[in-house]
């Protein structure tokens, strides 16, 4: 039994395990770091362990620190271009990776979902899901996200990643997500959100770590400086601002 007192804390990949994957991925920094595959921005690079960026005021966080963190539901907020979509699409794809390893014998027909207030504010994060997975793997995914699936074979079955819009909180229901990212959280309502956060239960209860919440969102005038850091759609990420509640 969990009292007022504990806390789940979200399982997520070891981190050398998410490392060897990242290396397996388009380069973040093409003049830097051409060789070290997706680099978060934090105080080395994880692949070379040279210095990526000088440190940051407070209360200010490295990309690293947020995928590092073990809430099971925060909140990434930043200004414009920050890279708040790829951060939170890494977090969501290193938590799925570390539940089909965890509970392979258990993940056929589970979920993960890709939440917006319209199913055109997932396209960003989905493409960045989709395109890692398929430079690992073979998969079946549809083009289009309203609504769009990833499916990824697992023992006795399928496991899929979906799109949903929550335009109407009511539709946000059936399935239990084993960790859900939403997509510029602040155009979402407090109904949504309250279904979001009721469906996530079965989830925790049967896969302790998982169940996941995750919201991304704009909010201007959080910048206060740059890194040399590219991300990779090639363009400078701007420091990100995080918030975690529970």
């Amino acid at each position: 039994m969990v009292t007022v007192t504990q806390r789940q804390e979200l399982h997520q990949l070891p981190r050398e395990d998410i490392e060897l994957f990242w290396k397996q991925l388009e380069a973040s920094d093409w003049n830097d770091h051409p060789e070290c595959g997706f680099v978060p921005t934090g105080e080395f690079c994880p692949a070379c362990k040279k210095t990526l960026a000088p440190s940051l005021p407070h209360p200010y966080s490295y990309q690293d620190d947020y995928l590092r963190d073990t809430h099971l539901t925060s909140l990434l907020a930043g200004g414009e271009q920050s890279g708040k979509s790829i951060s939170g699409a890494m977090k969501f794809l290193q938590t799925i990776l570390a539940f089909l390893g965890e509970y392979q014998g258990r993940a056929a027909g589970e979920v993960a979902w890709l939440v917006a207030n319209s199913y055109e504010l997932t396209s960003r994060e989905f493409g960045y899901i989709k395109d890692w997975l398929e430079r690992v793997s073979k998969l079946k995914t549809s083009i289009a996200v309203d609504p769009g699936h990833i499916i990824i074979r697992v023992p006795g079955g399928v496991f899929t990643i979906k799109t949903r819009s929550a335009d109407n909180a009511q539709t946000l229901r059936a399935e239990s997500p084993i960790v859900t990212l939403v997509c510029e959280a602040a155009l979402l309502s407090f109904d949504a959100y309250e279904r979001l956060s009721s469906r996530v239960a079965r989830s925790r209860a049967l896969f302790p770590g998982y169940g996941a919440i995750f919201l991304t969102s704009t909010y201007p005038n959080n910048i206060v400086v740059s890194f040399s850091y590219s991300n990779i759609s090639d363009r400078k990420c701007i420091l990100v601002v995080k918030n975690r509640f529970e």
